[in-house]
């Protein structure tokens, strides 16, 4: 059998393989050699920087746990020596021998200690176990020599306690200054909010929460002015987690507690503590919405705001005048409603306080500022033009404070050339009449505005040659005049703006004349604000001569009160009275000794929507409002006006 210093290795590292053993990792530094077999191997261990004592119980007894065969250790101590000749045999140590304190790790002082090797095994203890001082407690590994015939190798050893168990944990510890807001720096913090804490063995673990808050994670609990925290990432390193509702500002405990103990650091806690999230240690983390589907993330809503190009590992855009942006941070003070901390939000939430957003110092108001889940707020805004490009200084203030300095924005000043989007208007127009059309573009016009040209395809309706859409804007509207016609039309009008054209098209139909009735009879129930109802009155409307105007009496034409010059729109369907024929008619008036009100002045609209005809008579319902002003009639009094909604039925009576 051929063995050298690696063999030594194996067989300290074999003795990690059984529990509740003591032993010491090898660990080789020298150069590599071999040895013919059944020859002695010699290592000479020098402990220069021994651990506290840790006294054995004498008589405890120890197996030689060996392979089989003739395999023997021997363990030379000062002048004491002990062999081990064969599987299973036990042996005691008494009072005073170093023999076996060399192997489990009691104070040797600076003994120099021989082990002589002629095969491989482990060392077992077959009663209670010493009491081991801790691995923190060795301030320096061992040296020793390994020695075959005439050759001489040099290594360390390195005592790591119960071979197979796991070593007691270590304390945890806070970095000084380790307590952020969460992805982003700052020396304060608010209630409710996503920190981190930084620090060493902070966890015995790496555990990440399910989205339940969590106060205990991986083992480890955080308490924050003696109020537990929910926790949501927890590793040797680092902790993630929210601040519970604390009302309290100010310098407040922060306490980390793990099986290792507890570390204890401060923190200010304030009412506003804002900071925006980072995606690096500088750029800012946001998007850019895009309505038109062309993102790169989230089936095309959105961008990444970052650096244009790849620079971060993934695809990122640099944000453009124009575009509308969201970015993300935490702390930003209270919101209506309040979110509570440690439970699931997802809504909206907005800041009870404003926020500016200062983009090189230059001052724009979020269009919305707020929760959308608990503890992360982000900031809805557009971004205005003559920022400059690349990487612009960003801070948001809100409550007087501002966020932390170095953050950027990376912007693109490059001109972004917008595409005419659409044209839309009314689908139809009567003869004579006009129509609102806007103008839409695919991003803010450019400095100077952006000049649309139009055109139609019919002579039927005019409009101007072109329409400015301003700087900065996205839409216009203008005016288009329909002349008279016939017979109905089909106009389409034609935007072009840097060779893009967009289209839309509408009906422009004949006038229609007025509904040629003999009679129209309307029933309805008038309900005047703060008055009963008056369910009795009927208006009997007939056309003036050439139906361009019409006339309606409310109770009778003879005693009641007479509208004239009505007039009539919506092809027919709603008409219009302003006027009195005289003012001595009456109505129904129940604030009055007796019951009618003589009007002064009247205002009467109605549209009709019928439901069935038979004949020459057309039936079908109406909506509308009634106004009328006058004096009790018959007695002295003020003047009185009823105004509300009329609805009922009406029959029409055609030739």
């Amino acid at each position: 059998m051929r063995l050298g210093v690696a063999a030594l290795g194996l067989w300290l590292f074999a003795a990690m393989s059984l529990p509740a053993q003591y032993c010491y990792q090898f660990s080789g530094t020298g150069t590599t050699g071999s040895a013919n077999a059944g020859s002695n191997f010699v290592a000479k261990v020098n402990i220069a920087d021994p651990p506290p004592s840790a006294p054995l119980n004498p008589g405890i007894g120890y197996i030689g746990s060996f392979g089989g065969g003739n395999n023997t250790i021997s363990v030379t101590a000062g002048q004491a020596t002990k062999v081990f000749n064969q599987f299973g045999v036990t042996i005691s140590y008494f009072t005073g021998e170093d023999t076996f304190l060399s192997i489990v790790g009691a104070d040797l002082t600076a003994d120099a200690v021989t082990i002589q090797l002629s095969g491989l095994g482990n060392l077992l203890p077959n009663g209670p176990p010493p009491t081991l001082p801790p691995i923190s407690s060795w301030g320096e590994s061992a040296t020793f020599q390994y020695v075959s015939g005439s050759s001489v190798f040099q290594g360390t050893i390195q005592f790591v306690g119960s071979c197979g168990a796991t070593p007691p944990p270590n304390a945890p510890s806070i970095t000084s200054g380790g307590i952020v807001p969460v992805y982003s720096t700052g020396a304060a913090v608010e209630s409710g909010e996503w920190v981190s804490i930084y620090g060493t063995n902070l966890a015995s673990t790496t555990a990440t929460w399910t989205g339940n808050f969590p106060p205990t994670l991986g083992g480890t609990s955080v308490t924050i002015d003696g109020k537990p925290a929910y926790l949501w990432f927890v590793s040797p390193t680092q902790i993630n987690m929210q601040i519970p509702d604390d009302p309290a500002t100010g310098t407040v405990a922060v306490v980390v507690t793990t099986a290792g103990g507890s570390a204890t650091a401060t923190v200010t806690l304030a009412q506003f503590a804002p900071a925006f999230s980072l995606i690096d240690a500088h750029h800012v983390a946001g998007i850019i919405t895009r309505s038109d589907g062309s993102g790169a993330h989230g089936g095309g809503t959105y961008d990444i705001l970052g650096p244009t190009g790849t620079s971060l590992g993934y695809p990122t855009v640099a944000a453009k005048a124009g575009d509308n942006i969201v970015l993300f941070g935490v702390g930003f003070g209270p919101t209506n409603p309040h979110v509570p901390a440690g439970q699931p939000f997802s809504g909206s939430a907005p800041t009870t306080n404003p926020v500016t957003v200062l983009f090189n110092n230059v001052s724009v108001q979020p269009s919305y500022s707020g929760e959308t889940s608990s503890g992360l707020y982000q900031l809805n805004l557009t971004v205005p033009p003559g920022l400059g490009s690349g990487d612009v200084p960003l801070q948001a203030m809100v409550g007087g404070i501002r966020t932390q300095s170095g953050v950027v924005i990376p912007l693109d000043a490059s001109a972004s050339t917008p595409q005419l989007k659409s044209l839309s208007l009314a689908s139809y127009a009567a003869s004579a009449s006009s129509v609102t059309a806007t103008l839409t573009l695919s991003s803010p016009a450019p400095s100077g505005g952006a000049v649309v040209f139009l055109s139609s395809n019919s002579a039927a309706v005019s409009l101007p040659n072109s329409v400015l859409i301003a700087a900065g804007s996205t839409t216009a509207t203008f005016t288009v005049t329909t002349g008279t016609v016939a017979t109905s039309q089909i106009v389409i009008l034609t935007g072009t703006y840097g060779g893009v054209s967009v289209q839309a098209g509408f009906t422009v139909t004949p006038a229609t004349a007025a509904s040629p009735f003999i009679e129209l009879i309307v029933i309805p129930t008038f309900q005047p604000a703060g008055y009963p109802s008056i369910s009795t009155a009927t208006f009997v409307v007939t056309p003036d001569p050439g139906n361009a105007t019409f006339t309606a009496c409310i109770d009778g034409c003879d005693l009641g009160t007479v509208l004239i010059n009505g007039t009539t729109g919506n092809q027919g369907q709603t008409f219009t009275f302003n006027a009195l024929q005289s003012t001595q008619g009456v109505i129904l008036f129940a604030g009055s000794s007796t019951g009618l009100l003589q009007i002064s002045s009247a205002a009467l609209t109605f549209t009709l929507s019928q439901t069935t005809s038979s004949g020459n008579i057309v039936l079908g319902n109406v909506t509308g409002t009634l106004t009328v002003t006058g004096t009790p009639y018959g007695a002295a009094g003020n003047p009185v006006t009823l105004s509300g909604p009329i609805s009922g039925t009406y029959s029409e009576n055609r030739p």
